[in-house]
């Protein structure tokens, strides 16, 4: 029985059990009516919590439901959780574009994107396309409720799951391994998206930094100032230059009132050196910072 995970499987066994022990008590010479009646109460009690699992456990999915499953929550959660949670929400298909939420209002619904895709759109001019498989204002879910960051829209065909976050939350409230199921899939889709923000806010702040050096040279172009660096800090004129010549390269191009730190001028490099040579060349460098 300490073996058992699943809580069907657990209540058939010890219903098999308690079978058992009431059969080797009624075919004794002189039957123990005590322990014989806690048997069979025990097998009643653990054949009608059974049958109750099973009968939670059906699954009536229609097609686009199991659709839905199959593509997106497979691998987080059994069908019969997932039937909970999805009739818990409603299936939308817009035909033109259609704000959804406005930055300001405070989170009201969860979505999730089953087909097309959304615009997130902040107050600095700033758009973030968001794709099917995705959540919308899953930080609500994960914490308490919170004020939009952006205006968000369904592009014409999204198709969308909407759920209202207070009826969400009671329903998993109720349903342990379902919330559990739904708090890991949100809580590793907020990773992705937190690492993707911190990798082109990373590159953003590299980019404005080489950018800030070389004008501050007082040559017109980027590519201009870098390539008459390199030829000046290209000891051996192999093409390439090291960490170290790097290093003096960066410093002297840097004539700003606050100067950049070590760590700073480190990372950069690291992130030039995508293939962790220990060299960079400029064409290099240019193509890495001309990348989207």
């Amino acid at each position: 029985g300490f073996l058992c995970s699943d809580m069907l499987q657990l209540r058939c066994l010890l219903a098999f059990g308690y079978s058992s022990l009431s059969l080797y008590h009624a075919f004794q010479l002189r039957p123990l009516r005590i322990p014989l009646a806690g048997s069979l109460f025990f097998v009643g009690v653990n054949s009608l919590f059974g049958v109750k699992v099973y009968l939670d456990r059906r699954v009536q999915l229609n097609e686009e439901e199991r659709d839905i499953h199959q593509q997106f929550f497979k691998e987080d959660m059994m069908d019969y959780e997932f039937e909970k949670l999805i009739r818990q929400g409603e299936i939308e298909t817009v035909e033109k574009t259609t704000r959804l939420i406005h930055a300001g209002d405070n989170h009201q619904s969860l979505f999730f994107i089953v087909e097309g895709s959304m615009d997130a759109s902040f107050r600095d001019q700033t758009h973030i396309k968001l794709e099917k498989g995705e959540f919308v204002g899953e930080e609500s879910f994960i914490g308490k409720p919170q004020r939009c960051k952006s205006s968000v829209d369904a592009l014409q065909g999204c198709r969308f799951v909407r759920w209202d976050l207070q009826k969400l939350k009671g329903l998993m409230a109720k349903h342990a391994q379902a919330e559990r199921a739904l708090e890991v899939k949100v809580g590793r889709q907020l990773a992705s998206k937190l690492k993707m923000a911190n990798d082109r806010l990373s590159r953003s702040e590299h980019q404005l930094l080489v950018m800030r050096m070389a004008f501050g040279t007082g040559t017109s172009e980027v590519g201009k100032a870098l390539h008459l660096a390199f030829e000046q800090h290209d000891a051996d004129g192999d093409g390439t230059i090291t960490w170290k010549e790097f290093h003096e390269m960066m410093r002297k191009l840097d004539n700003s009132e606050h100067s950049v730190t070590t760590a700073q001028l480190r990372n950069l490099f690291d992130a030039v050196d995508e293939d962790a040579s220990g060299e960079i060349t400029v064409d290099e460098f240019l193509a890495w910072l001309s990348k989207e």
